[in-house]
């Protein structure tokens, strides 16, 4: 439950983030998720999934 908790904090930063300074948030939640992959999911994300990841999150954000 606490890493789904974070999990979505983490994606209201980056979304917010990349609002305000017209980045994407992409640049907070990929190195996150491969850093803290381990940390809060138990398992090591990838690179290939953190992006994946990253995109349908932004394609929410854009909308």
């Amino acid at each position: 439950m606490l890493e789904i908790v974070l999990l979505l904090l983490l994606g209201l930063i980056a979304a917010m983030f990349g609002s305000i300074v017209g980045l994407g948030g992409g640049i907070i939640i990929v190195p996150t998720l491969v850093l803290l992959g381990p940390q809060l999911t138990g398992s090591p994300i990838g690179h290939t999934t953190a992006v994946g990841t990253s995109l349908c999150a932004l394609i929410v954000t854009a909308l």
